[in-house]
């Protein structure tokens, strides 16, 4: 009878007290001990739950799908929307305009001049779609979009006056009323428009004012202390 002995080695390590983490994106890796087996190896893994985050983010962005492949998270470097640790979520990216005329634009309209109103002087313009007096969409969706006109040198005999927004999809007369019969003892009126528009990614956005029934005297209140103002808002 043959009796075959096999060598013990001379150290026998079974587990480390800590094991290496499964890192994501990790590749494998045999353990150093002689007899390596359970401790002190990696295993490979590409991500933890099927999804890694991002290397880098902004405290508090959230974090979405790349879209290009794999199941890596995306992070924000600017624009990103973040979530306060009381729950408040801000879209800094998110389209916003606030403007009003730089001064008193002159005779106008009156005589039924369709006048595409201007509003140089930017309050803010968050996200850089404004390039006065044109709104152009960056992204598809509803923008919300609020204009109020305070005109003067109306007459008696001005008939009508229209506030229109006016977009690539479709036009929105909202304002329409007499300026002859509303107009206060020095020829003034404001008029309000608003509407949630309908707009392509490219498409643009201007508003529009015309008095009819008299002469060509009618003029558009701009800088601090008017009301003539435009803010636009993407709220879908």
């Amino acid at each position: 009878m043959t009796i075959h002995v096999t060598p013990i080695p001379s150290t026998l390590t079974l587990s480390d007290a800590t094991p290496d983490a499964v890192t994501p994106g990790g590749s494998g890796a045999v353990g150093s001990s002689e007899l390596a087996s359970r401790g002190d190896h990696d295993h490979p893994a590409t991500a933890v739950g099927d999804f890694s985050g991002p290397g880098s983010s902004v405290d508090n962005a959230l974090v979405r799908f790349h879209g290009t492949g794999g199941k890596t998270g995306q992070g924000y470097t600017s624009g990103d929307p973040v979530f306060s640790d009381v729950g408040e979520l801000t879209f800094s990216a998110n389209p916003a305009y606030l403007g009003r005329p730089a001064g008193n634009t002159g005779n106008e309209t009156g005589d039924g001049t369709l006048y595409t109103v201007a509003f140089a002087t930017e309050i803010y313009d968050q996200g850089g779609d404004f390039s006065d007096p044109t709104f152009t969409a960056p992204i598809a969706g509803r923008y919300l979009v609020t204009s109020y006109i305070q005109c003067g040198g109306l007459l008696a005999s001005h008939t009508a006056a229209i506030l229109q927004i006016v977009s690539s999809n479709r036009n929105y007369s909202i304002s329409q009323f007499s300026p002859g019969a509303l107009r206060d003892a020095s020829g003034q009126a404001t008029l309000h428009t608003a509407a949630i528009v309908d707009m392509d990614a490219s498409d643009t956005m201007t508003i529009t004012f015309t008095v009819s029934g008299g002469t060509k005297v009618v003029i558009i209140h701009g800088g601090s202390t008017a009301y003539t103002s435009l803010s636009i808002s993407k709220v879908d």
